[in-house]
């Protein structure tokens, strides 16, 4: 009896040690593996408060592109207190930006490579140009840090060379066009000069526009067709 009874202590208290160390295993990797999903919950949040600075930084840099003001090339002195500001809001957008882990490395890179294309303004191109090109890689900056804050997928990167030549071919297009609509209005009212006849056939020309025909010879004579 005593036998019999030791074998099923021994047992029971096999089973309650398996027991143990099986809920102690399970105990173990549960907190294994909340402190790593917390861990990584962290990490994530840290990242999109980086990538939320280096989009604050930029959004206030727009608004200061648009707020310029200047007539042509401006003067050497606007020129450098714009500069100045540049590329000191440009400094914390990178700043912030850098700090995004390399597993989130397409949307730094992305945003960066836009940044880093960002140049002072020298005077060699006029501001409009200039202001188009900088509004331009900016926007897309800010386009790929916003899809990271609200977590949305990564936006494919593009060849920023290509986007600013269209962005200011479309640019010069939509002012030929608006100059274009201005001499035939003025051209209504009253017969345009030879300047400024020329000028509405190089805007045709540069728009693929066909030039309008010429009047004939009985138009001037006063004969009737």
């Amino acid at each position: 009896m005593n036998e019999l009874w030791d074998k099923l202590w021994s047992v029971e208290f096999g089973i309650a040690l398996l027991g143990a160390v099986v809920g102690g295993v399970f105990t173990m990797l549960g907190s294994w593996w909340q402190s790593k999903a917390s861990n990584k919950a962290a990490a994530r949040v840290q990242a999109q408060g980086h990538a939320l600075r280096g989009f604050e930084a930029i959004s206030a840099l727009r608004v200061r592109l648009e707020e310029q003001s200047f007539q042509g090339r401006g003067t050497t002195q606007t020129r450098d207190i714009w500069n100045r500001e540049l590329m000191a809001q440009l400094a914390l957008a990178k700043g912030a930006v850098a700090l995004l882990p390399d597993q989130h490395e397409e949307t730094r890179d992305a945003a960066m490579t836009s940044l880093q294309m960002i140049t002072r303004f020298t005077g060699i191109f006029g501001w409009n140009e200039y202001k188009i090109a900088t509004n331009t890689l900016l926007t897309e900056a800010l386009r790929h840090l916003g899809r990271f804050v609200r977590g949305s997928k990564p936006r494919e990167a593009r060849d920023m060379d290509a986007v600013l030549t269209t962005a200011i071919d479309d640019h010069n297009r939509e002012w030929a066009r608006k100059e274009l609509d201005a001499l035939n209005a003025e051209a209504e009212h009253s017969e345009l000069d030879d300047d400024a006849k020329e000028e509405a056939r190089k805007i045709r020309e540069y728009l693929g526009i066909p030039h309008p025909p010429e009047p004939s010879t009985a138009d001037h004579s006063g004969i009737a067709p």
